[in-house]
This record gives C-alpha cells, sequence and structure tokens, in this order.
C-alpha cells in the first residue's frame, strides 16, 4: 500500500524535472509491471503534464506497452486519452494508438470507445457552449 502511495505521490507533480522521473520510472524494471498504469494514470491526471506525456508516450509506446501486463495493454490508451475533448484530439487519438492497438487483446474496442468518449465529450462542450451553463463548465489552460 505504501509503495503504491509513494509512485503515486512522485506523479502527481507538475514540473519538468517530474516527467523525466515519471518517465525513467515507467520503463525501469525495478518498478512492477502492473504499478505502470497507476503511475502514468496519476500523471496524465493533471494538465499540466499532458502534452509532454502525450509526446513521450507517442515515442515510447511500443516499450510501454512491453512493460504493462497484457490485460491491459489495450486501455493503455486511455491514459494518453485522459483530459481529450475535441474532435482534433480524437483524430489525434486514432492517429497514435488505432494501427499499435488492433491486435492486441482489447484493443480495438478501447480504441473505439476512447474516440467515441472524446467526441462525445466535444458535442457536449459545444451544445453547452451555447448556454449559460456552458460557461461556468469552461476549462482553463486545457
Amino acid at each position: 500500500m505504501l509503495r503504491g502511495q509513494l509512485i503515486e505521490a512522485i506523479a502527481a507533480g507538475h514540473d519538468a524535472g517530474t516527467a523525466g522521473a515519471v518517465q525513467a520510472l515507467a520503463l525501469d524494471p525495478n518498478v512492477r509491471a502492473e504499478e505502470v498504469h497507476n503511475l502514468l494514470e496519476t500523471y496524465m491526471y493533471w494538465p499540466d503534464n499532458r502534452a509532454e506525456g502525450r509526446a513521450w508516450m507517442r515515442r515510447n509506446k511500443d516499450r510501454l506497452l512491453a512493460r504493462v501486463p497484457a490485460m491491459w495493454q489495450g486501455y493503455t490508451g486511455w491514459l494518453y486519452r485522459e483530459g481529450q475533448c475535441t474532435d482534433a484530439e480524437a483524430q489525434d487519438f486514432q492517429r497514435v494508438w488505432e494501427k499499435r492497438l488492433a491486435n492486441v487483446e482489447g484493443g480495438p474496442r478501447n480504441v473505439a470507445q476512447a474516440i467515441e468518449a472524446t467526441r462525445l465529450c466535444a458535442a457536449l462542450r459545444e451544445k453547452q457552449s451555447l448556454t449559460e451553463f456552458g460557461k461556468s463548465l469552461e476549462v482553463k489552460g486545457e
């Protein structure tokens, strides 16, 4: 339990030093394979980390998929998708992950669901932007 909390604490940082540490840990064999998802999920949760995190994931997706347990490989793209809510981001996700996860167990279904979730978010944001309610939902910095 403490080990998991420490990993999440490391991943919750918002600076360049943290990015390098998280990226190194994600590929470090001393980090248990089942801990990689929690590490990256916590890191990608923070909007300040997402651009660098996505760039790193694009460069290292094969190495990352080799690190995570087979049962979680199809879900790995969801880490990349964290916070995406535009049609352009749905297209980016599809370009980055569709072919790579095509032959991974659960990959095609997870890719389709992530793309759908991103497009639904974009449509909802568009619809709500036409109302006063939508203005209260605007996210700064994304």
